[in-house]
């Protein structure tokens, strides 16, 4: 727990403050927020008032602002109190229904219940719980692992509570781990199949224990120690981190909480040094993953993204991401109620919590399969090593997502045009049906989108003649329904123009654009690669991203730079799916 009692005051109401953590240097701050108490001989029915009168001098004051507050009779069931945050007190009153009552910033995630979680899980086949060290205050920091390491497997890290009055997130943590021992789920199943776990439940102990908001007993944030640990100040870090030294880390997920923002999101790790393409594509398909499989997740609203090659290392996901060239996130969940999909009664709970923890699952999931084929450097190397074609393409056959679903498709990157006609005659020779073309998808990443459209056009008449333009239409940015311009004299849909101001074509104008110059180079060109990672302009805001490519077109040996620029597509059919709505001539993405 954590409140001090200050007494009752001439209106009759209790007058409280917050305690506050130990200094932290690294902050310089002494921080104070979470609050947890109950309060005994409550008269039934007669309105009791509670002030916590230094409410205003928190770290995150607006985190009050449209706050309601935590109150339970039986430390179990939590629910919502109506709150009011004049910018100095913090105030609600109720008319309780029994003589105790429990308050606080959040549900509470208790020792015991930790204690009870570890014992249970550790006696499920494939799960070992080890202790990684001991905190300063001399408790244990415990490790489940849950599947057996191979050659070949993929590593991933889940780490929780860094922050100990962040309950939330060992809430999420629990239903991540319940979920992934749960031997008759076939997300999990799939998973364990490929990926073994590394699952801390609760990185702070400690602060836990003492009731503190951001630190460990030394006064030390964690999430600004993972550059430079230590046992002596930071030891819970400097276990964690030697632990993923040994082990490696494919992807790792930092569980947290927001004060201030109504919303569950992600923090990129774009603003680290080492960020790429690659781990662009891969954060952006774990966050599309995640939109599809839980709607309190959300992709619009979050922190702003730091400045290229500026990230804070000593933050664990950025440290992580840079450390190991991997995909590693912050997810932060609020201590508000969500604002796009709000309850009433409960705000946001242990119970949305655990259902968000689980639901990684099916994110990650999604990306280990989008990323489990082979990559184009290594069908490349298989192609020009004198080795039959036919073998890797063979291998290529691998499986990607399509419009929510899974399917068998074959796939090639665009390395030239000599390879692309070899595996189009490869297709015909093995009688391959070709699969429906690919349609927008809320699990494409921006560059998947920008991949589609260019393989498309690059083999524009296979299967049938036109069939590449037809997939760039299908992919870039359709007129709303109330639009001018958004229906053709047909009632067929009209789509953003590549070029020039915000106009809308339909599709035998959005082909003749496609066929003439500039983007006429695209239709059959030799080769084509990314010239610039994906690019998200807004600091604030995720729905807009760029991508600059190379294109060598088709016998010339001319190379065209085009920046793609998109958008995420709000209501309607395309809903949260990535589409074009501009093909800039030149490179913007690198700007």
């Amino acid at each position: 727990g954590n409140i001090e009692f200050g007494g009752t005051n001439k209106q009759g109401a209790f007058d409280l403050s917050i305690r506050p953590d130990p200094f932290c240097p690294s902050d310089n701050a002494t921080h104070f927020q979470w609050f947890n108490f109950r309060a005994s001989n409550l008269a039934r029915g007669t309105p009791s008032t509670f002030n916590i009168t230094n409410a205003g001098q928190a770290s995150f004051p607006g985190g009050f602002k449209d706050y309601d507050v935590v109150a339970s009779y039986d430390a179990s069931i939590w629910f919502r109190l109506p709150a009011s945050f004049d910018g100095k007190v913090l105030s609600w009153t109720v008319e309780p229904k029994h003589p105790s009552m429990h308050f606080a910033y959040f549900a509470p995630y208790p020792s015991q219940r930790h204690a009870e979680l570890v014992a249970e899980l550790q006696q499920v086949d494939g799960v070992q719980l080890s202790v990684l060290g001991q905190t300063l205050d001399g408790r244990d920091l415990d490790l489940l692992q849950i599947g057996t390491p191979g050659e070949g497997k993929r590593v991933a890290w889940i780490i929780a509570r860094q922050h100990p009055g962040e309950t939330m997130a060992e809430w999420a943590a629990e239903g991540l781990l319940r979920r992934l021992t749960d031997r008759h789920d076939p997300i999990s199943r799939a998973l364990l199949q490929s990926t073994v776990f590394y699952v801390v439940p609760n990185m702070n102990p400690d602060g836990s224990a003492r009731g503190h908001l951001r630190t460990n007993a030394a006064g030390a944030n964690l999430n600004r120690e993972w550059a430079e640990p230590s046992m002596e100040r930071s030891p819970e870090v400097f276990c964690v981190r030697n632990a993923m030294d040994r082990t490696g880390v494919d992807v790792m997920i930092d569980i947290h909480g927001a004060e201030a923002l109504p919303y569950n999101f992600f923090v990129s790790s774009s603003a680290i040094p080492g960020w790429t393409p690659r781990l662009a594509d891969l954060e952006a398909a774990l966050s599309a993953a995640l939109v599809v499989a839980n709607p309190d997740f959300q992709t619009r609203v979050g922190y702003p993204r730091g400045a290229p090659g500026k990230g804070n290392l000593s933050l664990g996901s950025k440290q992580v991401a840079q450390r190991f060239d991997c995909l590693a996130v912050t997810l932060e969940q609020p201590f508000k109620d969500t604002k796009e999909t709000p309850d009433k009664e409960f705000g946001w709970s242990p119970q949305r919590a655990q259902r968000l923890g689980a639901s990684l699952l099916d994110a990650i999931l999604a990306v280990v399969d989008l990323h489990a084929g082979f990559r184009c450097s290594g069908m490349e190397s298989m192609s020009g090593s004198g080795s039959d074609p036919a073998a890797a393409f063979d291998i290529l056959h691998i499986a990607v997502y399509n419009d929510h679903r899974r399917t068998l498709e074959p796939r090639v990157s665009c390395l030239g045009s000599n390879l692309a006609s070899r595996f189009d005659r490869h297709v015909l020779d093995k009688g391959w049906t070709a699969m429906p073309r690919r349609t927008p998808s809320p699990l494409l990443s921006p560059g998947a989108v920008i991949s589609a459209q260019l393989e498309a056009l690059q083999r524009n008449d296979w299967p049938e003649e036109g069939a590449g333009v037809a997939t760039a239409f299908a992919f870039t940015l359709p007129a709303s329904a109330t639009e001018a311009g958004a229906l053709d004299s047909t009632g067929a849909v009209a789509v953003s123009r590549w070029s020039g101001e915000r106009s809308f074509v339909p599709r035998p104008a959005f082909e003749e654009l496609v066929r003439a110059p500039p983007f006429s180079v695209l239709l059959g060109c030799d080769s084509w690669k990314v010239a610039s990672p994906v690019v998200f302009p807004s600091s604030r805001h995720s729905d807009r991203a760029v991508q600059a490519v190379h294109v060598q077109a088709a016998g010339t040996g001319r190379t065209h730079t085009f920046t793609f620029c998109l958008v995420r597509a709000g209501p309607g059919s395309h809903k949260d799916c990535w589409m074009t709505s501009r093909v800039l001539m030149g490179d913007y993405g690198n700007v």
